[in-house]
Formats: C-alpha cells, sequence, structure tokens
C-alpha cells in the first residue's frame, strides 16, 4: 500500500483499517489515506451487488464514480460486464490496479467523468454511484455536497430513461430529506452506521429497510402503525442499531419482538434479557442516582471497580470524570453509567456486541 507521505503511526493505522475492509489489502493501492477511509468495505460492496444483481438480467452494469474500485470488483463478480468511471487519473490507476488484485477481468474502466458518459451505448441493466462525500477534505453528507453532486445525479439517470439504480448517500440523512420513489436501506457494519443506500426501479422492495452486515439480516417496513404512549424503564436497558430510529422500524421491531419496549432514541427496555441481532448491547439496571454525586456511593454498593461512561461529554472530559470515579473504587466489576432523561443509569453489560468505547471506522 502506497502511504509512504505520512507518519509510520498513522501508517500501521491505515494499513490495520485497509485489513479490516479488504481481503487483499496487502496488494491494494490507495491514493492517499483518505481514499482507505471512505471506499465502501468489502462486504457492504458484495453483499450489495448481489442485491441489485438478483433484480435484473445481470448483464451490463455501470459505476459512475468508481473511486478505489471496491463497488465496480464487487459488480464484476454478478454482472458479465462492468463498465466503470473514474476522472481523477490517479484514483483511476489505483482502481485497474486493484482490480487485477482480486482477478476482476470483466471490467472497462473509462478515463473519464461519469456525468457525461452515453449510457445510452452502454445499455446498462443496473446503474451504481457512491459520489465522494469528502470535499477538500471535509466529510459532507447533504445531497447537494457530494462530488458529483446527488441531486444531479439522480435526475441523469433518469433523463438517460435509466430505471434501475441505486445511489449511496450518507447515513446521517433522515428519510424525510431523500427523494421519494425509492427504497432507503440502512447499511450496519457490525453495529457501526455505514450509509443509506437508495434503490430506484426494480431493485426496491420496501419504503425503508435496515440490513445488518456481515450477519445479512434484514428488516423492511411494513406498514405497522406505532404504538403510542410512553413506557417506563425495565429491568433490562437494551441498545437497539441505530438504523432502527434511523428508518423509523420501531413498529417492526416491537412486532418480531413484543417483550421489548421503546423509549427514546436507539434505547429500548424489558423485563427479560432479550437476545436479538437488532441490539447491539443489553444492560442489566443495577442502580439509578438523579445527582452525579451521588454515583460514587452507588457504584461502591453494586461492587464496580470500572466504569464505562454513556454522557455527553469530550474525551477529555469523560476522561477526568472516568478517573476520578475509578479513584473510590474497590470492587471488581466493570459497570456502565448510562446518563438519560435527567438521571444516571448504573447497568452491568450481559451483551456487548461492540465496546461502548469503540471509534467507528466504516462511517463515510
Amino acid at each position: 500500500m502506497d502511504f509512504d507521505t505520512i507518519l509510520p503511526e498513522e501508517k500501521k493505522a491505515l494499513q490495520a483499517l485497509a485489513r479490516r475492509k479488504f481481503s487483499k489489502a496487502k496488494e491494494m493501492k490507495f491514493p492517499s489515506p483518505e481514499s482507505a477511509e471512505q471506499a465502501t468495505p468489502e462486504t457492504a460492496a458484495r453483499y450489495r451487488a448481489k442485491r441489485i444483481a438478483a433484480r435484473v438480467n445481470p448483464k451490463v452494469a455501470v459505476d459512475l464514480c468508481c473511486g478505489i474500485g471496491m463497488d465496480a470488483i464487487a459488480l464484476g463478480r454478478e454482472f458479465k460486464e462492468v463498465h466503470a468511471f473514474e476522472k481523477e487519473p490517479e484514483i483511476l490507476a489505483c482502481a485497474r490496479h486493484n482490480a487485477l488484485a482480486y482477478g476482476a477481468d470483466n471490467i472497462t474502466f473509462h478515463s473519464a467523468d461519469g456525468m457525461k458518459a452515453e449510457l445510452h451505448a452502454l445499455k446498462p441493466d443496473a446503474v451504481f454511484a457512491d459520489p465522494s462525500r469528502r470535499v477538500h477534505g471535509i466529510r459532507v453528507k447533504e445531497l447537494h455536497q457530494t462530488r458529483p453532486s446527488t441531486t444531479e445525479i439522480i435526475p441523469l439517470l433518469q433523463r438517460n430513461k435509466i430505471r434501475e439504480y441505486a445511489v449511496e448517500v450518507s447515513s446521517g440523512l433522515s428519510p424525510a430529506s431523500l427523494p421519494g420513489g425509492c427504497e432507503k436501506e440502512f447499511i450496519s457494519l457490525s453495529h457501526e452506521p455505514l450509509c443509506i443506500t437508495l434503490y430506484f426501479g426494480k431493485l426496491a422492495g420496501a419504503e425503508r429497510s435496515l440490513t445488518l452486515l456481515p450477519e445479512n439480516i434484514r428488516m423492511k417496513s411494513s406498514g405497522v402503525p406505532a404504538k403510542p404512549g410512553k413506557n417506563t424503564l425495565q429491568q433490562f436497558l437494551l441498545e437497539a442499531d441505530e438504523g432502527i430510529a434511523s428508518m423509523h422500524l420501531e413498529a417492526e421491531l416491537t412486532s418480531l419482538i413484543p417483550e421489548a419496549h421503546p423509549l427514546e432514541e436507539n434505547w429500548w427496555t424489558a423485563n427479560t434479557s432479550i437476545q436479538s441481532p437488532f441490539f447491539k448491547n443489553i444492560f442489566e439496571v443495577k442502580a439509578r442516582v438523579i445527582a452525579f454525586s451521588d454515583l460514587t456511593a452507588a457504584l461502591q454498593e453494586c461492587g464496580a471497580g470500572r466504569v464505562v461512561l454513556r454522557m455527553p461529554l469530550s474525551p477529555p472530559q469523560s476522561r477526568q470524570k472516568k478517573t476520578s470515579l475509578e479513584q473510590e473504587l474497590t470492587g471488581n466489576k466493570k459497570l456502565h453509567v448510562i446518563e438519560r432523561n435527567g438521571e444516571f443509569i448504573i447497568a452491568e453489560a450481559k451483551t456487548e456486541t461492540i465496546p461502548s468505547n469503540y471509534k467507528p471506522v466504516w462511517n463515510h
């Protein structure tokens, strides 16, 4: 990998990131550290390519802005022929190299702006676009901010009478802010938000959906009405995958698991420990206090020796408070302190799909 211009520590971290995202990481090339961070993880690219190919006659696919090539490579496994466009020569060279690393010999790379492609001549059965959400090194998420602009990509495909197409957008957008007439699929990878994919034409299968990778577990909107009313905290506190709230799938999750009740945002509650792939963390409530000054005594009574703080604090603030609390603790348990609705909940993790202090690497 070509990261020779960055510091050794950063290079090591990026190489580790690439290994987590790509099975051929050692053989791949990236034009910049940001490209490795932004590139679609192989697991997600393969899942999406399979989904797209399953709904069309998989002969010809087009990737309008292929970047380092992972989506084009994945499409090449499912379609007989792929045309991939990239206007930046250095990025295109990496995409060609990466295709060779994966043995993808059915991709035609075009050194051109995909927005100017003669799509009618290619006769694609499906078109995919993942426009860059980094502009001058800064992450962006709004549709008009991407490069090329998502607000221009969709009309372009419609003018070219392309019916089956998919466009990746930021996971930070709400369904209400996205175009109509398509399926909005929230994709989580190891319970970290990855992206939302918009599927048009025959590629769509629901209004809204959530897909959990690598398990390939899916939940889609069904029109089930949400139940009104507030729920009170019970013995267990459950942290749902962020895609449930983002795609407004609370009613569907309640229908699937009637024992679980929504509280707010990603938090749910139940009287029993519920094992479900849609919950990434499950906590048993041990104590509740109103004032932060009462936390130390409550933690001591619960046998805590270490704490994980789930509070709206900056990293330095969190470290300072954690150190201050742990200096007074003599127990051997690792307990979580979760701040919600003006109180502090002391809880013990029964299932931790991901550590609460885990830093996402997929987000882009």
